[in-house]
């Protein structure tokens, strides 16, 4: 892929909300595939609620999936009172990365001192710890694994907070 990993991850998340919002789903299928080969110069597949394009440098895979992947690290820890939003999955040189939007019903300073003692408790190296107002950011490694973490607001349906999660393998 010849475009940053993070801008092709937010193109792929517009385009697969707007494709799945109706309308024509065979034409809006093949003109959002050409389109993101156009923007990408990879092969792209539309595949209902999900898009993959496979570059020279790996693969990304962008769904509205409200589930975290079978394949996701075990050693990472997650709450199990979140609802997740959306996933993303990157195939990269040296494994899978993932990007995870999941919304809470607790503050985001619980969010984190949560994910803070539960990377501790497992094992995880804390790398940073940024604290802005009521939420922050939390950056750990373990096993050759980096995971940041980054609480905002979120107020809808009775969130109130919501963290991104990325895991990646760790950059050597």
């Amino acid at each position: 892929m010849k475009r940053t990993a993070l801008s092709v991850a937010l193109l792929l998340c517009l385009v697969v909300f707007a494709a799945t919002a109706g309308g024509c789903q065979l034409v809006a299928q093949k003109a959002t595939e050409g389109a993101l080969e156009t923007a990408t110069g990879g092969a792209v597949k539309v595949n209902g609620d999900s898009v993959t394009i496979k570059g020279e440098n790996g693969e990304a895979t962008v769904s509205n999936e409200t589930k975290i992947p079978a394949d996701f690290p075990a050693s990472v820890p997650l709450r199990d009172d979140g609802s997740v939003q959306a996933v993303i999955t990157t195939k990269v040189d040296g494994g899978t990365a993932y990007m995870a939007n999941i919304k809470f019903k607790v503050p985001q300073a619980e969010l984190l001192t949560w994910y803070k003692s539960e990377f501790e408790k497992a094992g995880w190296k804390i790398v940073s710890t940024v604290t802005t107002g009521e939420g922050g950011m939390i950056t750990a490694e373990k096993d050759g694994l980096s995971v940041s973490i980054v609480t905002g607001a979120e107020s809808s349906e009775g969130f109130t907070s919501a963290i991104t999660m990325q895991v990646s393998p760790k950059a050597k």
